[in-house]
């Protein structure tokens, strides 16, 4: 369903240019794009490529391929895992660039790619000149509805482009079940939460727990402002990015014994370097600009000290749960700590 939204999308941008564009956009907003243009540029607005920019945006980019490599969270129960992780994850990253390398083009041909980069701005820095109806920005599926020339093919669209959305979605859905499940089988929350039905194999409790918390963040997310505390969720992966590359780094040092029975492929070496270390360091760099670029003005504004508290106080907040259920283990006889001490079963 998403393909064929896809193909809608790139065909009837294709098809309408970015004269025809704009001569719709006028007809229906009184926006005329030679003028934004231009207001744009009197604002600030360079109208070319600059690094710096460029590297900035390179966080949104990031931030739409977050999560191709949470197959990894399953892995214990992939078969044939060493090959058929390498084809998911990758596989996954190169189709989904695909579909958005050509949404931007299309958009970009279609619209014009000064016009797009020209609205974005003057709605950021609040130029009268921006006449358009959309308060949240001029984001191009929505602007698409004055290339679409009917409401029938928009809607259509914007149907097949929630579908992704509604994948994705179910995705961490799946992969947070089995970190609960997880959690569970270590003892760390619960070992309720990792009850497993017998005659279907699957996690029927953690299953419960995560729709029942998923239903209550929902509402959560109609009626209350509760979820605009995750408005630095990105900036938060990264934190977690930058431990588990520091873990990588460290894991041939630090536990050699479990490092000489892994399989060949996490054993690699450039010289002496084990390549797990050498991707850990890469993966500090890339988290610590996207981190720092994922806090910057153009992404959430003014820096908002409560909600940053909010961000770290999750972190703690596991730090104490696992305290607390470290402890309460160690008092009846079974120590947290020796569950860690080995690669669990399969």
């Amino acid at each position: 369903m998403v393909f064929i939204g896809l193909i809608a999308y790139t065909v009837t941008l294709l098809r309408v240019g970015p004269e025809t564009f704009a001569a719709a956009l006028k007809a229906q907003t009184g926006l005329d794009s030679q003028e934004a243009v231009k207001a744009a540029e009197s604002a600030g607005f360079p109208g070319r490529f600059l690094l710096p920019a460029t590297m900035l945006g390179l966080v949104f980019t990031y931030m739409n391929f977050i999560g191709f490599n949470s197959s990894v969270y399953a892995s214990g129960e992939i078969k044939e895992v060493q090959k058929s992780q390498i084809i998911a994850i990758t596989g996954s990253i190169v189709v989904f660039g695909f579909i958005a390398w050509l949404a931007y083009q299309a958009t970009y041909y279609g619209m014009g790619g000064t016009l797009i980069g020209a609205l974005p701005y003057l709605w950021a820095v609040g130029d009268p000149a921006y006449k358009l109806p959309f308060a949240d920005g001029p984001f191009f599926m929505l602007l698409f509805q004055y290339a679409a020339g009917s409401k029938a093919l928009y809607n259509f669209v914007m149907i097949c482009w929630s579908a992704m959305i509604l994948g994705a979605i179910l995705t961490y859905v799946a992969i947070t079940v089995r970190l609960v499940f997880a959690w569970s089988f270590d003892r760390v929350v619960p070992t309720a939460l990792s009850k497993v039905d017998s005659r279907y194999n699957s996690p029927y409790m953690a299953l419960i727990f995560v729709t029942v918390i998923a239903i209550i963040l929902q509402a959560a997310w109609l009626w209350t402002p509760l979820l605009s505390y995750f408005a630095y969720a990105v900036f938060g992966w990264m934190i977690a990015q930058i431990i588990a590359a520091i873990s990588g780094i460290v894991f041939p040092l630090r536990r050699k014994d479990i490092w000489d029975k892994s399989p060949s492929i996490v054993r690699a070496k450039v010289g002496s370097v084990p390549v797990l270390g050498i991707l850990g360091v890469l993966t500090i760099i890339v988290s610590a600009w996207l981190a720092y670029g994922s806090m910057s003005p153009a992404l959430v504004g003014t820096i908002n000290p409560i909600i940053l508290v909010f961000t770290f106080g999750l972190f703690a907040l596991a730090l104490v749960i696992y305290a607390a259920s470290s402890l309460y283990h160690r008092r009846v006889g079974i120590p947290l700590e020796l569950t860690f001490k080995e690669i669990p079963p399969e």
